[in-house]
């Protein structure tokens, strides 16, 4: 639902210059005067919104960070927020309340202009331009999206995951149709919120990101999906907050209770993390094109968790983790598709962050269809590696 919306919005990374975004963005408000124009990929440090003087535009216009871990809206658009949500209308600029109610926040945005056309017209650019047939849904907040999938008629290419709160609401017919309850642990390292156990280094004073569930209340919700026979995905990107996941199903464990757990991102899972978390049979699902990250984020991240950063070597030659088994690859959606992931899975910036070209199509592809998309690419990049050093080298 959220990127079939990116379909109409404007991606301000391919925006160079201030002005040009805010001539963007006031161009297609004023297209668009009963509905919120949406800009997402906003850096803040690299647009300093005071620059983007929004709150000139007369129509309401929201700016989701690159991360999608923050947002800003200009002066226009807090009386159609306060309409819709007033906790959020006044809660908005507190970027503590936005982690912690992040799935709420960005449907505010994302639902007004729903449809089953636009979702088609998503479906059919991921499946044209990336070879993507089925996708997860990781965002379910309101069970009338579940009937747009089914008027979009894609139903059957898409995995549900609902918020743990939407899900016990839900009749039990569309308890059925959700295939896995989703929480989160922490926030990301663009907004600083992956919850760290050292501190960021350009934080001051010292910040170690924001926790949002604590070991007990994960087992709480891995009670809670155990008993309604569903997995568990659980977004946990700093080591500070996937301790607190592996801690969380020890405890259920203990209680004989074997809950289905998959961290999303993992990105800075520490060497005895990772050993203890394939023990207890947790899942991984990656993002292998997330690797920049340790040359994106120098500036606030310590040494050890930028070499520690997507350590798939560590995690497949040392912990045991076997792609496509217990250890999966996906593109988050930043960017679609796997060319991104492809390039930093042979050309990353760490060595410990190399994938094999096998490794990265059995961790990237459904194992019951054909690859399609991805055995071009295979094709196309071994001939690359075994045959053009020096584009290689550039490629680098």
């Amino acid at each position: 639902m959220l990127y079939s919306a990116f379909l109409e919005a404007i991606d301000l990374q391919q925006i160079d210059r201030f002005q040009e975004v805010r001539n963007a963005i006031a161009d297609q408000a004023s297209t668009a005067p009963g509905a919120w124009t949406i800009a997402y990929g906003w850096d803040p440090h690299a647009i300093p919104l005071e620059t983007l003087a929004l709150d000139r535009i007369p129509h309401p216009v929201v700016l989701l960070h690159r991360s999608l871990h923050g947002v800003a809206i200009n002066r226009a658009g807090r009386p159609w927020l306060e309409k819709r949500d007033p906790q959020a209308a006044s809660s908005i600029d507190d970027p503590h309340w936005v982690e912690e109610n992040l799935r709420r926040v960005l449907n505010l945005f994302v639902l007004p202009g729903a449809s089953s056309d636009r979702l088609r017209n998503f479906y059919q650019r991921m499946a044209m331009e990336h070879g993507i047939w089925q996708a997860d849904e990781m965002l379910l907040v309101d069970p009338d999206e579940l009937r747009l999938f089914e008027e979009a008629g894609l139903s059957d290419r898409s995995l549900f995951w609902a918020a743990p709160e939407t899900f016990q609401a839900m009749p039990h017919h569309q308890q059925k149709q959700v295939d896995g309850l989703k929480i989160f642990a922490d926030g990301a390292i663009g907004t600083r919120t992956a919850a760290l156990h050292p501190p960021y280094l350009d934080s001051s004073p010292p910040q170690r990101g924001q926790l949002l569930l604590t070991a007990q209340q994960i087992a709480h919700y891995a009670i809670m999906a155990t008993q309604s026979q569903k997995p568990l995905a659980i977004h946990a990107i700093g080591d500070r907050a996937i301790d607190e996941v592996i801690e969380a199903a020890t405890r259920v464990r203990v209680l004989d209770i074997h809950p289905s757990i998959r961290i999303e991102h993992a990105q800075l899972i520490s060497q005895p993390a990772a050993h203890r978390a394939k023990a207890l049979g947790i899942h991984l699902c990656m993002q292998p094109n997330f690797s920049s990250d340790s040359v994106d984020y120098q500036d606030r991240l310590p040494r050890e968790l930028l070499e520690r950063n997507n350590d798939f070597r560590m995690l497949i030659d040392s912990a045991g983790y076997r792609p496509g088994f217990d250890l999966f690859f996906g593109s988050d959606g930043m960017p679609h598709g796997a060319k991104s992931a492809l390039s930093q899975s042979l050309f990353p910036p760490l060595a410990s962050q190399k994938l094999s070209l096998e490794e990265f199509q059995l961790g990237y592809c459904h194992p019951d269809l054909t690859p399609g998309w991805i055995d071009l690419a295979i094709d196309w990049t071994r001939q690359l590696v075994e045959t053009a050093p020096t584009i290689r080298q550039q490629a680098r």
